[in-house]
C-alpha cells in the first residue's frame, strides 16, 4: 500500500463514517515509510498509534527463535517521528522465549525505556503447529510448558524461578514505567546518580519484602492490581523518596518538585480536574531537555547533557483526564493477563502518549 494513494474521501469515510477502526501488524523492512503510513491512516481517524514489534533485542534470544530487528538507531529514529508528530509508537517483547533469560528481558524492558516507546508484554505461548512446538525444538532447548494455558515456564536458559522473576518484573513494569507511576522517580534517579530505570523498579520490587517500608509494600503487593491507595498516596510517595535518598539522590527543592509532580500523577475517585501544580523548579520545560536528549543521543550519553533540574526557575505543571482514567482505573486491575489491558496515564507535560479512549 502507498501511503499517499489513501484518503479519508477516497475511502468514503467522510460520507458514510466507515471503516470505524483499523488494526495492522506492520513490516519491519521499511520502516521508514510507517510514520507516513500512520499519519494518513491517522489523518482518517482510524488508527492513533503505530507498532514495531521487537519481541526482544537479544542477538542470542534472535538467533534461538530465527528471527532478526531492525537496527537499534532506526528504532531511535522511529521514535523521534512519532513523537514529533504527537503520535504514540508502541512495540511488542516477547517475554520467555527460548535463549531468554531474566537479564536479556530487563535490557528488552529497558531499551523501551531508553526510546521512549510504549512497550506491550506478552508471554511466551506454545501454539498449535507453530515452530516452538515442534517435538525436537522443544527437546533442543528444554521447553517447559503449562498444560493448562500453554505458556512456557521453562527452558535451558531459565528455571521456573527464574520465570517467575520475569513475570514479576512484567507486573512492576506496567504499574511503574507503562502507566507512569514511578516512571518521573526512575528517570530522576537516572539522571542524578546514573542507576538505570529498571535497576531502580527491581530494588523497590525487592525493598517491598521489608517490613520497615509498609507503604510500598502494599502498592507492590495490592496497589498495583487494584490501583487504589491504603488511604493516600502520600505515604508511598514518601518512602520511594527516602529510598531515592538512599541510592545518592541530594534531599533538597528539586527532590520535592519531582515527587511532588509523581503524586499529581497517580489514580483516584475523589480527584478533581484539572489541576495546576506551582513548582519550586520548571519540572515540565526540565523532561523535555530529557526526552530532546535521549532522542539526540541515541545510547547512554544522553544522562550527561540534561542539566540538573534544581538549576531550573519556578514552573508551572498542569494535569488533566480527559477521559475519566483516575476513575476508571480505581479499584479495577487493568491487565487482564500481561498483555490484554486498560490503557491509562493522566494527561500532562510529561506524558507518553498513548491510544486516547481505551
Amino acid at each position: 500500500m502507498r501511503a499517499a494513494s489513501v484518503s479519508p474521501s477516497s475511502r468514503g469515510i467522510d460520507k458514510y463514517g466507515l471503516p470505524s477502526g483499523f488494526h495492522v501488524n506492520y513490516a519491519k523492512s521499511r520502516p521508514e515509510n510507517l510514520a507516513r503510513l500512520v499519519h494518513v491512516l491517522t489523518k482518517a481517524d482510524l488508527i492513533t498509534a503505530g507498532l514495531v514489534a521487537l519481541q526482544t533485542n537479544d542477538k542470542d534470544v534472535l538467533k534461538a527463535v530465527k528471527r532478526s530487528n531492525i537496527k537499534l538507531e532506526r528504532y531511535y529514529a522511529l521514535a523521534s517521528e512519532f513523537r514529533s508528530a504527537n503520535l504514540p509508537l508502541y512495540t511488542d517483547v516477547i517475554v520467555g522465549l527460548p535463549g531468554s533469560t531474566v537479564d536479556t528481558v530487563r535490557k528488552d524492558f529497558q531499551f523501551g525505556i531508553d526510546c521512549e516507546v510504549h512497550i506491550m508484554a506478552h508471554p511466551t505461548q506454545l501454539l498449535v503447529n507453530s515452530p516452538l512446538n515442534d517435538p525436537e525444538y522443544r527437546a533442543a532447548y528444554g521447553i517447559v510448558a503449562d498444560p493448562g494455558t500453554g505458556a512456557v515456564v521453562q527452558t535451558s536458559t531459565y528455571s521456573r524461578e527464574d520465570w517467575r522473576e520475569m513475570m514479576n518484573m512484567c507486573q512492576l513494569f506496567y504499574f511503574a514505567e507503562r502507566r507512569g507511576l514511578f516512571r518521573q522517580l526512575a528517570t530522576y534517579v537516572r539522571v542524578e546518580t546514573g542507576m538505570t530505570e529498571t535497576a531502580f523498579y527491581d530494588m523497590l520490587r525487592h525493598t517491598s519484602d521489608d517490613q520497615h517500608w509498609p507503604h510500598l509494600a502494599y502498592a507492590l503487593r495490592v496497589g498495583m492490581f487494584s490501583y487504589v491507595p491504603p488511604g493516600s498516596w502520600v505515604p508511598l510517595i514518601d518512602e520511594i523518596g527516602q529510598k531515592m535518598v538512599d541510592v545518592g539522590v541530594p534531599d533538597d527543592s528539586a527532590l520535592a518538585t519531582v515527587l511532588a509532580v509523581q503524586h499529581a500523577l497517580f489514580p483516584g475517585r475523589w480527584r478533581q480536574f484539572p489541576i495546576e501544580l506551582q513548582l519550586a523548579h520548571d519540572y515540565a520545560t526540565w523532561h523535555k531537555r530529557v526526552t530532546t536528549a535521549k532522542m539526540a543521543a541515541g545510547d547512554d550519553s544522553w544522562v550527561e547533557a540534561v542539566p540538573a533540574l534544581r538549576t531550573f526557575g519556578p514552573g508551572v505543571f498542569p494535569v488533566a483526564d480527559p477521559y475519566n482514567s483516575a476513575e476508571r482505573v480505581t479499584g479495577s486491575n487493568p491487565i487482564a493477563g500481561i498483555g490484554g489491558e486498560l490503557e491509562w496515564e493522566l494527561d500532562s507535560p510529561v506524558a507518553r502518549r498513548i491510544t486516547p479512549g481505551l
